[in-house]
């Protein structure tokens, strides 16, 4: 009688087992199994490098992206200066003020 894979794995739920190493007794449901002989290399494995490259290759997208980001706030912060010098009238301009602490009022609409 073939058994499905559910009915297979229930019933090694209920075997057990003892670890040569450790002595330690166990359910064969709870076993990670592993070989000293290599396999072949199957579609799934060639999948997961695929998967690791496009992880790698995102994190280096990010970081390239922070880092420009962050210059790009540079040379706005260095406008900025200039830009409001250039809006505000001479009779303001005079005043000591900080470009930093100008607030814009716009219509609601912009």
């Amino acid at each position: 009688m073939a058994l499905s894979f559910e009915q297979m794995f229930n019933q090694m739920k209920i075997v057990h087992c003892m670890c040569p190493k450790c002595n330690d007794i166990m359910r064969v449901s709870d076993l990670r199994l592993s070989s000293s002989t290599k396999t072949e290399k199957t579609w799934r494995d060639m999948f997961d490098v695929k998967i690791r490259n496009l992880i790698n290759k995102k994190a280096e997208f990010e970081e390239k992206k922070k880092q420009m980001q962050e210059e790009a706030r540079e040379r706005g912060r260095k406008q900025v200066p200039k830009i409001v010098n250039k809006i505000l009238k001479k009779n303001f301009a005079k005043l000591g003020y900080s470009p930093y602490d100008i607030k814009s009022i716009l219509h609601p609409i912009d």
